[in-house]
């Protein structure tokens, strides 16, 4: 029997379309077409289609080549650039924090942390801070970020570690940030931010009513809303500039909490109106018990999700007033690479024979966490517990043939990734994965990542697709 063309069929906007995985296209076609493609039914076949076909082939698609060995692109260059190109490192400075939300990782539901009171030591963030420079000398940009818990507990470690790069870093441009939940700013410490142009990210989920559902102070019952905006206002009033330039917000969302009355707060309320914000999904990744979510919030979030998300394409189109489109879809939204993707300039013609799906990033280059205790993992987002993600210690360094492990992580499952015609734009990482233990690599958890993966990249298909029906009628 003939091998099958490496293909996906969609349907979106009332049209056919088929993905073109070896030369990574989206075209339209006709309906007779797809459901030829489709069921490969003989009774469906004529000239008209054999044409059809024969074009398509000789425009370089319909293709059958896989990808036939696993590995990541940077892997031969990666020791190099782990020993030259290091530009980020993320301090855990410590592990308590003053609030209990209860979609924290710290919060003793996930396989990860718990709040405790391990902190950094000056010498633990010493030796972290001269490893970046020791490895950073062909980057000119250098970041340092501070993790936790809540970083502001620990101020003073903070205060001596930016003082102390400012110092031995001389000649790199330097970018400090930190994330936190605003409760403890001081006007001391804001002088102090300012003065070191750190960028601050302070979380806000929302209007009093949903931020105060999950954002609880520790021991107390008691909502953090009133005491974040108490700091939000001492920032815009005493620091214009400041709160102006360095000062975004970031939004967790959840499916039982209303899109639109999150976003319309965001739109509306004049002390974060005009100030960027970011957002973040909670998610069951390393989640001790899949709780699931209520379908009917889900249907309804949703709902209200692809609105604006419809509103969204409208205006990358140029046909609606982009001051009224969420700002939580504008700054993080995985369709724009999709968008990116198909309107570049190169296109391949076929899948290299040697490859590596997209979804990690380079460890120890893109970020590198260190722990309280020294431990070096990819990024904050990967679980501690897990022995697959751990790429060293702070005194020994990144072990490279871990961080090749990390970078390659396709390889425990590359007989189904390179069938898979999601390659091309897979997200999979470690996080994503779950994965703790080497044998967690072959559990069904990871399939059903998959799965859901290869849902969002179709949805983002179908966006890009309905933006190109839009613009033929502006």
């Amino acid at each position: 029997m003939k091998e099958k063309p490496f293909i996906h069929l969609f349907k979106a906007i009332g049209n056919t379309y088929m993905y073109d995985v070896n030369t990574d296209t989206i075209v339209k076609i006709p309906d007779k077409i797809y459901h030829y493609l489709i069921t490969d039914d003989n009774t469906l076949f004529d000239m008209k289609v054999q044409n059809y076909l024969d074009t398509l082939k000789k425009c370089g698609f319909l293709k059958t080549n896989r990808v036939e060995f696993t590995e990541h692109p940077d892997t031969p260059y990666l020791k190099y650039y782990l020993s030259t190109k290091m530009n980020r490192l993320i301090l855990q400075v410590t592990q308590n924090c003053n609030l209990r939300c209860k979609y924290c990782i710290y919060s003793g539901g996930y396989i990860n942390r718990n709040h405790n009171n391990k902190k950094m030591s000056w010498e633990m963030a010493k030796c972290g801070i001269d490893y970046l420079l020791e490895h950073s000398k062909e980057s000119t940009h250098l970041a340092l970020g501070f993790y936790g818990g809540e970083p502001l507990l620990e101020l003073e470690l903070i205060k001596r570690c930016i003082m102390y790069i400012e110092k031995k870093g001389e000649g790199k441009k330097l970018y400090f940030n930190i994330t936190t939940n605003a409760t403890l700013l001081t006007d001391e410490m804001i002088q102090f931010f300012d003065k070191h142009s750190l960028y601050l990210t302070i979380s806000l989920d929302g209007p009093e009513e949903i931020h105060d559902r999950d954002r609880k102070f520790n021991c107390s019952e008691k909502g953090s809303y009133s005491v974040v905006m108490e700091k939000v206002k001492l920032l815009n009033d005493r620091y214009p500039l400041y709160y102006k330039e360095n000062v975004r917000f970031n939004t967790v969302l959840k499916t039982d909490n209303s899109f639109e009355r999150i976003n319309n707060f965001i739109s509306c309320e004049n002390l974060v109106k005009n100030n960027s914000f970011s957002s973040t999904m909670v998610t069951d990744d390393y989640c001790k018990n899949k709780s699931g979510a209520n379908e009917e919030d889900m249907k309804r979030y949703f709902e209200e999700y692809e609105f604006e998300n419809f509103k969204r394409l409208l205006k990358r189109a140029g046909i609606y007033n982009g001051n009224k489109v969420s700002k939580l879809l504008d700054l993080n939204n995985y369709s724009d690479d999709i968008f990116n993707d198909n309107m570049r300039s190169y296109k391949r013609t076929e899948l290299p024979a040697k490859a590596h799906h997209s979804g990690p990033c380079i460890p120890g280059i893109t970020s590198l966490f260190v722990t309280v205790e020294g431990d070096l993992y990819p990024c904050e987002k990967i679980s501690e517990a897990s022995t697959v993600a751990r790429i060293g210690d702070i005194h020994k360094g990144i072990d490279l043939n871990l961080a090749k492990r990390v970078l390659n992580i396709e390889k425990a499952m590359d007989k189904q990734c390179h069938d898979c015609w999601a390659y091309s734009h897979c997200t999979m990482c470690l996080v994503q994965s779950e994965v703790i233990e080497e044998e967690d690599f072959s559990k069904n958890t990871m399939i059903e990542k998959c799965a859901k993966i290869r849902a969002n990249i179709e949805s983002s298909f179908k966006n890009y697709c309905m933006y190109n029906e839009i613009q033929k009628f502006h």
